[in-house]
């Protein structure tokens, strides 16, 4: 079964285009010839009026927004990612995502062995109390990239970070015991999934705008 999400996750990814790529190549329909010079004429004629002296006479195109500027060296325009590290925005996107992933790494490496230390699980029970993680990760992830879309990744990262420390912290009333500590204890990777979910957007976004 992940086998094959993972598989689906992969030719979803070969499938989508990105928004530049699919302006190239965006048809639209023609009319004819006599509209089109008349809406020709009618965008140069907006375009001489919007115009002024402070403006260049060559605009710049979209494409060289994403171009490195003159006079960098020849590693940092081999390897623009270089000259987007000196934007300290980007250096702490990457920061929030080594929290998230460290995060997730730990919750995946403790877990199971926790579950059988407090419970005596098995494999496939361990597995099982994942759920409880992924689902609300699963279900507010949306509402948290909308969040983040409405009212940028800063507002998201402070909410998402300052809500797991008391959340991480509750993680040690876990104890061992029956169903109610089981219960306990999925309530808790519950709420952590939700902070999990809320940290999820801030850092790709914050790098996409740097890199933008």
């Amino acid at each position: 079964m992940a086998f094959a999400l993972l598989a689906i996750d992969f030719v979803m990814r070969l499938m989508l285009i990105e928004k530049k790529v699919a302006a190239q190549w965006d048809v639209r329909e023609e009319s004819g010839d006599d509209e089109n010079e008349e809406e020709e004429q009618v965008g140069n004629a907006g375009e001489e009026e919007d115009a002024n002296e402070e403006e260049p006479l060559l605009r710049k195109k979209e494409e060289d927004n994403y171009k490195v500027p003159d006079g960098q060296s020849k590693v940092v325009k081999g390897y623009p990612i270089l000259y987007c590290l000196k934007d300290p925005r980007l250096l702490t996107a990457l920061l929030l995502a080594f929290n998230q992933a460290a995060l997730l790494a730990a919750f995946d490496a403790t877990i199971p062995t926790e579950a059988q230390q407090l419970f005596g699980f098995d494999s496939l029970k361990s597995g099982l109390l994942f759920i409880a993680l992924v689902l609300p990760y699963l279900l507010l992830g949306p509402v948290a990239g909308w969040m983040v879309d409405r009212y940028g990744p800063k507002p998201a990262a402070v909410l998402g970070f300052g809500y797991l420390v008391p959340v991480l912290i509750l993680l040690r009333l876990a104890k061992p015991g029956g169903t109610s500590q089981v219960v306990i204890f999925c309530v808790l990777l519950s709420l952590n999934g939700i902070g999990l979910a809320v940290i999820g957007s801030p850092s790709i976004v914050e790098a996409s705008y740097v890199v933008q």
